[in-house]
């Protein structure tokens, strides 16, 4: 990994012309409608597409979700300092993270369920680093949901805003891991979000996402940018405000491999 500065980020991204209106963007709705076209129809359609058929191997998968070689070079972020380095290093940062996750929460659940899960590249590795337990994934995508099951995954059929899609978790052997990665990113507003894992909090141990964090990036330069980077593509920014009075624990920017979009690990309870 190779330091770079600030002033060199637009080499990288695009976004720093969109931020300062010297490229056209126009700022997207992130309704059902939006995500079923950029997920289930585009994203999701197309790897189902290509893989649905085939006996492909989940990290083949991966490799194109990514649609570019793992040797091409990208920016990206730890805390508040800019990096250079080829995709694959950046993969496996993030793969690492995910797993220390799992490897420090885990341990005393009986079920690991991520919400949002897409086709369940992340399952793959709960299932892979815990075997004994339950290891379970819904996404609003049925495309999603076809592919993972294709691939030999649990996955099924949930909508964050749907009341009734977690009722699943009281079917699972408890307490619970439930986990988030970048999908709660996709809802303006998480409200109904945390008061449903609430409804649930006799069966669920910890709650972790591995998020975005909006209300912490601070009034530096980098910070506002993510900022108006979250606010232009209309993703979450009530997330941290919601589970603050849960006593929740957070480790901000710990990965950014979207140096605008950087991941904090957020921990709660819900009661």
């Amino acid at each position: 990994m190779k330091e770079i500065s600030l002033d060199e980020l637009p080499r990288w991204s695009p976004w720093p012309k969109r931020l300062l209106s010297l490229e056209p963007w126009s700022v997207p709705v992130r309704d059902s409608k939006k995500i079923e076209k950029e997920y289930n129809t585009d994203k999701y359609g197309a790897l189902l597409q290509r893989f649905g058929d085939a006996h492909a191997s989940i990290e083949e998968v991966r490799q194109a979700q990514f649609d570019f070689p793992g040797d091409s070079w990208l920016c990206v972020t730890k805390e508040s300092r800019l990096y250079t380095c080829p995709l694959s290093h950046a993969r496996d940062m993030g793969r690492r993270l995910v797993l220390e996750t799992f490897r420090s929460h885990a341990t005393d659940c009986q079920s690991i369920v991520e919400l949002g899960c897409g086709y369940g590249f992340n399952l793959s590795l709960a299932r892979f680093q815990h075997p004994e337990k339950q290891v379970k994934g819904g996404d609003f995508s049925h495309n999603a949901v076809t592919l993972g099951k294709h691939l030999g995954l649990d996955v099924r059929h949930f909508d964050f805003y749907l009341d009734d899609s977690y009722e699943f978790l009281s079917e699972l052997s408890h307490p619970i891991l439930v986990f988030t990665c970048h999908a709660i990113e996709q809802l303006p507003d998480a409200t109904t979000v945390v008061r449903n894992l609430c409804r649930f909090s006799k069966v669920i141990g910890r709650v972790v996402h591995l998020e975005p964090t909006y209300e912490l990036h601070g009034d530096s330069l980098l910070g506002m940018m993510r900022r108006r980077y979250a606010e232009l593509n209309d993703y979450n920014r009530n997330l941290v405000s919601l589970v603050r009075p849960f006593s929740a624990t957070i480790e901000q920017d710990l990965l950014g491999i979207n140096p605008l979009n950087p991941t904090s690990k957020i921990e709660w309870q819900p009661h």
